[in-house]
């Protein structure tokens, strides 16, 4: 078990979804904020056990700690009504909040370029990995800036600022 406070760097996070691919990895349990859920999904996405807000009672946490061992997963509520809104819509799109507080819906390849791009993957990689060429990976992160209101492709690569 481990158990992480604040948002995961690029490399940490390429490093447990890796952790994850090859199954040697602990239960990771990450303290941090909810809000924008954007981050909650994507540390979910590289393979998180485990997410709480950094604002939990001691005994939440230990709470949370004790479902991980036991094999649980922790999401943390405002996580919940998107990560079901996206199984109904079959995984097609879904819904992240904005820094600014409103929500952006986002396809599944977007979904998937996002969660690389805070991997810290390059666009030759992504394109790679998605088998897609690096043109599309380009109109996809342009996509990913138009609706999450980012600065650039650096701003959708860090996390969010609360």
């Amino acid at each position: 078990m481990l158990v992480l406070d604040g948002a995961l760097s690029s490399e940490e996070l390429r490093t447990v979804a890796r952790s994850v691919e090859t199954r040697t990895g602990p239960a990771v349990l990450l303290v941090g904020p909810v809000r924008p859920n954007s981050e909650v999904l994507v540390a979910l996405a590289c393979g998180i056990s485990g997410y709480i807000d950094h604002d939990s009672q001691p005994e939440a946490i230990a709470d949370a700690v004790d479902a991980l061992c036991a094999g649980g997963l922790v999401v943390p509520r405002v996580t919940t009504l998107p990560l079901v809104a996206h199984l109904r819509e079959g995984g097609r799109r879904i819904v992240v909040d904005r820094p600014d507080g409103t929500e952006a819906r986002l396809t599944h390849r977007e979904w998937e370029v996002l969660v690389l791009l805070r991997q810290g993957y390059t666009t030759g990689e992504i394109a790679d990995v998605l088998v897609v060429s690096g043109t599309t990976v380009r109109s996809h992160v342009a996509a990913l800036v138009r609706k999450l209101g980012a600065p650039d492709r650096g701003g959708l690569a860090e996390p969010p600022k609360t």
